[in-house]
């Protein structure tokens, strides 16, 4: 019946949540309808028996009138959310400068962007503030390297560099050396390697820095506060930053 009431409707009045919903879903590039619930429903995650389903309904309210638009990929079953035009429309008639419009989702960094998205749930729910997404700091065509994200955790400015598998090694040094000339107010740079292969090369390829932290998706995956994540001289959770 909720779906059948949602669809019939003539109109949407847009709330403040629909709108950092717009915002938050384009700067991820797409999300999942439990991304969203989790980011901004979450009251619903208490009630077992019908989990999603205020979510569900106004996701689909809001893609019957083309603020946001669905998405599938043919590696995964699940159904995703991207903003669409009427919503980036929304977003700068109220004056604000909304990313570009997504047409798809991009194969080729499918899993990498989801688990970005992952990272930057569990970060919010850890208290870490002012982040800014690898599409939002291109826009502003930030000088040196663009990382996955920057974000606050506690008094620490911290960058995410989502590494699931490796690029070609000629390009760490360039990637190491672009944080020192263009990025020396960070506190930390937490890499989250795919396998442990990934993390041992990359803590080689870093030498002495220790601004440059490394930990495996596993554990960030089981508990992002709570992940170790280590370079030569030192250990710490993201969670010991707040």
């Amino acid at each position: 019946m909720g779906q059948v009431g949602a669809l019939k409707k003539k109109f949407v009045l847009l709330q403040d949540r629909d709108l950092s919903v717009f915002r938050w879903v384009a700067e991820q590039k797409f999300a999942t309808r439990g991304q969203i619930a989790r980011q901004f429903f979450p009251n619903e995650r208490a009630d077992a028996a019908r989990p999603d389903r205020v979510c569900y309904r106004r996701l689909l309210l809001l893609c019957k009138f083309g603020f946001l638009e669905t998405r599938h990929v043919r590696t995964d079953a699940e159904q995703f959310y991207q903003v669409g035009k009427a919503g980036l429309s929304e977003l700068a008639h109220r004056g604000e400068d909304p990313l570009p419009y997504i047409g798809s989702i991009d194969l080729k960094n499918f899993e990498h962007d989801q688990r970005v998205t992952d990272v930057r749930i569990e970060l919010a729910e850890l208290g870490a503030k002012d982040w800014k997404s690898e599409r939002r700091i291109k826009a502003e065509k930030t000088r040196g390297r663009w990382p996955d994200a920057l974000f606050t955790l506690g008094e620490n400015r911290c960058a995410l560099e989502m590494e699931l598998s490796l690029k070609r090694l000629e390009r760490y040094p360039m990637i190491f050396r672009s944080y020192v000339d263009h990025h020396s107010h960070l506190d930390a740079v937490f890499f989250v390697c795919g396998t442990q292969g990934v993390r041992d090369t990359l803590l080689r390829l870093a030498g002495d820095s220790r601004r440059f932290y490394f930990g495996l998706w596993e554990d960030a995956r089981a508990g992002f506060g709570r992940a170790v994540f280590a370079n030569r001289y030192d250990r710490v959770t993201p969670a010991e930053l707040v």
